[in-house]
């Protein structure tokens, strides 16, 4: 019988699957039974706290063993991956660095692209707290910044808590990360208008939305 989880901060979906036994997180996100979920928030990677997706049932496999012999049963369950686009602010992004990501006591490696994006392939049933070491001089071997992440925390463009995240991780003083206005918020995002000419009337409507997203990577 189909159960609903109400989705929390810092979760995902790939998170949710692992946790009903799935085997990816495609398997849950693209059941027929998540498609009001799926047309709400076409990117995977961005969902909401609160947000309900269903949880259908799995049907359980019939395996025939024979006896005396070694079996030999491989886990679909694969690992979640997470991007991260790395830059200063002013908008330089840093291609061809090497990048850690320090989740749960495991180093994982990994190097940015031409677009300041790296990707990391997480440990199974990980934490939500991570350790990004960024390696800006090509020949250091001692990380030039040490930040803290914290997976799966980012809310959709459409939300002002979301739009806050985006605009703090840009360099932009929006105070404390509430889902609600303020006028340091709509102070903010005045001066996040006027720096790429548009609009100044401090309201994160579309267009700011688009150039919040592009400016931030998602």
């Amino acid at each position: 019988m189909a159960t609903t989880h109400t989705v929390q901060q810092g979760e995902s979906v790939s998170a949710i699957a692992q946790k009903y036994g799935f085997p990816n997180w495609k398997a849950l996100y693209d059941h027929p039974d998540n498609q009001s979920f799926k047309a709400l928030r076409p990117d995977p990677s961005l969902i909401f706290p609160g947000d309900k997706i269903a949880i259908p049932e799995i049907k359980k496999a019939i395996f025939k063993a024979k006896l005396n012999k070694k079996q030999a049963f491989r886990s679909q369950i694969k690992k979640e991956t997470i991007s991260l686009k790395v830059g200063a602010i002013g908008g330089k992004l840093w291609c061809d660095r090497k990048v850690e990501l320090e989740v749960d006591g495991d180093t994982i490696e990994s190097k940015t692209d031409a677009e300041g994006v790296a990707q990391f392939k997480l440990p199974k049933n990980h934490s939500n707290n991570a350790i990004l070491s960024i390696y800006t001089p090509k020949e250091t071997t001692i990380p030039s910044y040490r930040v803290e992440v914290k997976l799966g925390h980012l809310d959709p463009i459409e939300e002002i808590i979301g739009q806050k995240a985006r605009l703090i991780a840009l360099g932009y003083d929006c105070g404390s990360l509430t889902n609600t206005t303020t006028n340091l918020f709509e102070e903010t995002i005045k001066a996040f208008q006027l720096n790429f000419d548009l609009k100044v009337d401090g309201i994160c409507g579309p267009q700011t939305q688009k150039q919040l997203k592009q400016e931030y990577g998602c």
